[in-house]
């Protein structure tokens, strides 16, 4: 019997997706351009999937066009990204956190619970383990922000988060962020922001969630300053160059190529 063939969209979510994972690691660099036939290559799909892909991360704050040729590269932060991201994640934040003590119910209990123990699980002194870390953050935040109940500001804070978790990732890379102070800071700030909601204070959930905001906010743009400024392609541990890796786009390729066919 023959396997049966992906539809379009199944393709299209997986080279997204994929997407994503490759510059969340740091596999595609910051600055890197983004070459279609690269891409497709690396891969091992069509270069409509991979358009699809560019549009949404595009749309999304994580690949941005070159003003001086219109080519699109992964998104570089500079400490007036991480100002804005982070002042506009708190002032929404607090709503959510404030709503979400009014409206916690069982599941989304149990789903903010299990977000804190995984982050104070996690390893912080392995790449995966800080990965861990990072995914359940956020996972915490979404959980909170469901719990608001209000979709216009779930959709809302959906690119924010999409953004700060490529400056995360970029930083994590570059070797600057987190130390193992900031590791149990943001542990213990996830723990009280847990502590206020279990207590039904939307005032006090309100307050934890954007004293933890902006508290990061201070740490990761003196974290860029120390890093000249902008997280970019270049000076990362290491660089990928302007294009991807044949090897790169061999192995993952390789990986897919059944899938796509």
């Amino acid at each position: 019997m023959l396997d049966e063939r992906p539809n379009r969209r199944a393709i299209s979510e997986w080279t997204t997706a994929a997407l994503y994972r490759a510059i969340f690691s740091g596999e595609i660099a910051p600055g890197t351009a983004l070459v279609e036939t690269d891409l497709t290559e690396m891969f091992g799909v069509s270069r409509s999937p991979i358009r699809e892909a560019l549009r949404e991360l595009e749309v999304n704050g994580v690949v941005t066009s070159d003003a001086t040729n219109g080519r699109r590269v992964v998104a570089t932060f500079g400490a007036d990204d991480v100002y804005e991201v982070y002042a506009l994640r708190a002032a929404l934040e607090r709503v959510a956190f404030e709503w979400a003590a009014r409206r916690l119910d069982s599941a989304s209990i149990e789903q903010i619970e299990t977000a804190v123990k995984t982050m104070e699980a996690a390893d912080p002194s392995t790449l995966a383990g800080r990965s861990q870390q990072f995914e359940a953050d956020f996972q915490f935040h979404e959980a909170v922000a469901r719990a608001a109940q209000m979709p216009r500001l779930l959709t809302s804070l959906h690119d924010l988060w999409i953004q700060a978790r490529a400056l995360l990732h970029q930083l994590d890379t570059a070797g600057l962020y987190p130390s193992g102070d900031e590791v149990i800071a943001v542990r213990d700030d996830h723990r009280a922001m847990l502590n206020a909601l279990l207590a039904r204070d939307p005032a006090e959930a309100a307050d934890a969630v954007g004293q933890h905001l902006e508290s990061r906010a201070r740490v990761l743009v003196e974290a860029v300053r120390r890093h000249g400024g902008l997280i970019a392609r270049g000076n990362l541990k290491d660089p990928a160059g302007d294009k991807v890796a044949s090897t790169d786009r061999k192995r993952t390729g390789d990986r897919v190529a059944r899938f796509a066919r």
